[in-house]
């Protein structure tokens, strides 16, 4: 007979679900062309977050921390705001189109009900958009900013890999010296291996940047009154008889012989022949 050899072939990925439904394709086009760049909008945040310090260089280290975060609370409120008008847009568009001059509201609330697949295939790809945007904020931020310094580097986006900030420059970098220092940044730590790998074999001091969330500054730590305790010594057990005196309490006074604590077999032994 002939073997079965659907059992030996590996099991395929699910196939990625795109958009498939011509609403919902001209939905995404309209809010694509409305929706600014994502290279603008995180260069206008950073604008706005350092406009306070007039270009001091001195105050922008000393406040890199607070700018950084006013810097990812702008961006994230300034997409907002852009996705709000980039999907009014869309839908006064496409889904205007598709309801009739002259309609009553039911008759346009029946329209736009019998688009709810295309309107979830629309807000499916705005989300994974988002995610998408928020990877590279980092990279705009540490970029922009050293510029912002003064500093001298080679942006070096290397296939397959996000970009990396090589100080002073590319040239400077090679297998077998310390000359360049590189700056790789990462939001997730867990696939930074294969990156931090393949820079070093490039060659160059690596460094990295990641957020870091939920830090707490010492000033604003809760002070404890409290002394900290001391751990008690841990008593020191020995291996005693069952009805050895030392077992009862020390109130008891026990007969300094043995019989006064009998076992449980107390019949005595037969002589051996």
């Amino acid at each position: 007979g002939t073997m079965d050899t659907d059992v030996a072939k590996p099991l395929r990925k699910r196939p990625r679900i795109g958009i498939r439904l011509p609403v919902a394709k001209l939905l995404v086009e309209r809010f694509r062309a409305a929706m600014p760049s994502n290279e603008a909008l995180l260069r206008g945040a950073l604008a706005a977050a350092t406009a306070t310090h007039g270009g001091d260089i001195n105050a922008l280290k000393r406040s890199a921390s607070a700018i950084n975060r006013d810097y990812e609370r702008r961006a994230y409120e300034s997409y907002v705001a852009a996705q709000q008008g980039a999907t009014e847009a869309a839908f006064r568009d496409v889904l205007g189109s598709l309801v009739l001059d002259g309609a009553s509201p039911a008759q346009t609330l029946a329209v736009i009900a019998a688009q709810a697949p295309a309107l979830d295939e629309f807000f499916l790809s705005i989300s994974q958009g988002r995610k998408k945007r928020a990877g590279g904020s980092l990279d705009v931020f540490c970029e922009q900013f050293f510029r912002m310094l003064g500093y001298a580097f080679d942006v070096h986006r290397p296939r397959s890999r996000r970009a990396e900030l090589v100080f002073p420059g590319v040239t400077r970098r090679h297998p077998s010296g310390t000359e360049a220092t590189v700056l790789m940044t990462k939001r997730v730590l867990r696939d930074a291996g294969p990156h931090i790998t393949a820079s070093k074999a490039a060659g160059g001091r690596i460094f990295m940047a990641y957020p870091i969330r939920k830090l707490v500054p010492a000033a604003a730590a809760p002070q404890d009154s409290t002394p900290p305790r001391t751990p008690k010594p841990r008593k020191k057990h020995t291996k005693t008889p069952r009805n050895h005196p030392g077992n009862h309490p020390a109130t008891h006074t026990p007969s300094t012989t043995w019989e006064a604590f009998p076992t449980k077999n107390t019949t005595p032994l037969p002589p051996r022949p």
